[in-house]
């Protein structure tokens, strides 16, 4: 008889108020997939031998968690990661005379309220304003929205604040813990590799998943996203059924 050695693709779905998946997508090379099972018991000894022997256990409930661990970025995991919401920001109107901080001085960044950016004009605040020139007097880092400033004597002298012409461009944007308390359908399509990649289905009806306790923003290796959540029990299915309701394991029939 063969052993079990599982891979294969993840799929994850927001879970519809009928307890049915919504539309999958695929999160990506996934390295672990774990099911973990739990049962909340409460035991007693007996109290005639004088041995304290365990004699009763009473099962108050059963749960269990989902570990996901990927490495495929995209912005649907790194906001499913961070409960958060991924949204496109069009680009916006054009906007003039947005206000820098003042007492920069040279090697200092200022920071426009933008991202993206483009059409950005650097003036002082002098009556008639001078215009400060890149890359002379400052770099511009347009998708960052910062200019770094290099000199402030050619063209000068200079009185500050200095004052910003830009126009935001379009970008997509992760907010963390900004998604509601989602509910997920989980389906692993597998193979066992000890057994000629025999075809497995995991079905797990109702996760719903804690944040990822860290992000590791710069490293040496890949960044993994490490999910886990409580799998919940999804009463719009029978216990009485061949599914249950928690997950189930689908193979071909011997």
């Amino acid at each position: 008889m063969p052993g079990f050695s599982g891979q294969g693709k993840v799929y994850i779905a927001p879970r519809l108020s009928s307890g049915l998946p919504g539309i999958f997508r695929q999160f990506g090379n996934a390295s672990i997939c774990k099911v973990t099972q739990t049962v909340d018991t409460v035991e007693r000894n007996e109290s005639q031998t004088g041995n304290r022997l365990p004699f009763r256990r009473l099962t108050r409930g059963q749960g269990g968690k989902l570990q996901l661990v990927g490495d495929e970025f995209n912005k649907e995991n790194f906001a499913l990661a961070t409960l958060g919401v991924s949204a496109s920001v069009a680009a916006g109107a054009a906007v003039a005379g947005y206000v820098l901080p003042t007492g920069a001085a040279v090697g200092d960044m200022l920071v426009l309220p933008a991202k993206n950016v483009s059409a950005v004009v650097i003036k002082d605040s002098t009556g008639a304003p001078k215009v400060l020139a890149t890359p002379a007097n400052y770099d511009l880092d347009a998708f960052a929205g910062a200019i770094t400033l290099k000199d402030l004597t050619a063209g000068g002298p200079y009185v500050q604040p200095f004052k910003a012409d830009f126009t935001p461009g379009s970008v997509d944007v992760i907010g963390a813990f900004k998604a509601p308390n989602a509910e997920y359908f989980v389906r692993l399509d597998g193979v066992n590799t000890d057994d000629g990649n025999k075809r497995g289905i995991c079905d797990v009806f109702r996760v719903r998943f804690d944040p990822t306790k860290a992000l590791d923003l710069i490293t040496n290796d890949y960044l993994d996203w490490d999910l886990e959540g409580a799998m919940l029990v999804d009463l719009t299915r029978s216990a009485a059924s061949a599914e249950g309701q928690y997950w189930s394991w689908t193979q071909a029939a011997a």
